[in-house]
């Protein structure tokens, strides 16, 4: 019974987690010890499919922070003692603050926040990997950011198999496949928000994003919800 509402919960969801199609975080690395957590929905505008995740991401001092992924189709799977490997997204990321805005009431500092950062995961019917270049400005409680990132996306299915054919026109790569025709492929990603601060702690990212490369279309449309620890 667990499985079959399991199917049934995905089908509604198009089998999320082909790859990583949203960002949502500024430049700036979360100081040491602490700690950032959030909901995000996103449409998957090129590829017809919606997208329900939560993340945490922890600072570990001197401009590193480290996060993680999954989608909440993965954790309602797991909670119902079912493996979750084969429909839904897990991934982690390392960032790396590069140029840091200054503080207030202190000299120096850089005119905007720069941050690397490179990651990957697995998801339905695919492993991917990804690099990514991060630039924000802090103005009081909005921070603009935009951010380009690399993604490599291999398919694990063999596309003279009628099954994994079917299996991939339900996923959120349908329309990515069409363009790109083969298991291997490379996408760009440029991904444009805001982090809007409600109070001190919790904000809200709205987001939108263009991919290009071996596939053209719109990325993705969505918004975050957070908590970040003072």
């Amino acid at each position: 019974m667990i499985k079959i509402a399991a199917s049934a919960l995905v089908g509604a969801f198009l089998l999320p987690g082909c790859g990583s199609f949203t960002h949502f975080q500024s430049a700036r690395s979360l100081d040491a010890g602490k700690i950032a957590y959030d909901l995000q929905g996103s449409s998957i505008a090129m590829n017809e499919g919606t997208h329900f995740a939560t993340r945490f991401r922890v600072g570990l001092g001197k401009g590193f922070e480290v996060g993680g992924e999954s989608d909440l189709i993965s954790l309602v799977l797991l909670e119902g003692g079912v493996d979750p490997s084969g429909f839904g997204l897990i991934m982690g990321d390392l960032k790396y603050q590069v140029l840091r805005e200054p503080v207030a009431g202190v000299q120096g500092g850089d005119p905007f926040s720069l941050a690397v950062g490179a990651g990957g995961g697995s998801g339905f019917l695919t492993d991917f990997y990804f690099g990514q270049v991060t630039v924000s400005r802090a103005f009081v409680q909005v921070e603009p950011y935009l951010a380009w990132r690399y993604q490599r996306i291999h398919l694990d299915l063999d596309l003279n198999d009628p099954d994994d054919r079917e299996d991939l026109e339900d996923s959120y790569l349908r329309d990515v496949f069409r363009e790109a025709q083969d298991t291997r492929f490379g996408l760009h990603h440029i991904f444009v928000g805001v982090k809007i601060w409600l109070t001190k702690e919790i904000y809200l990212i709205p987001e939108a994003s263009l991919i290009f490369g071996d596939a053209d279309g719109v990325g993705s449309v969505g918004i975050c919800l957070g908590f970040q620890t003072p």
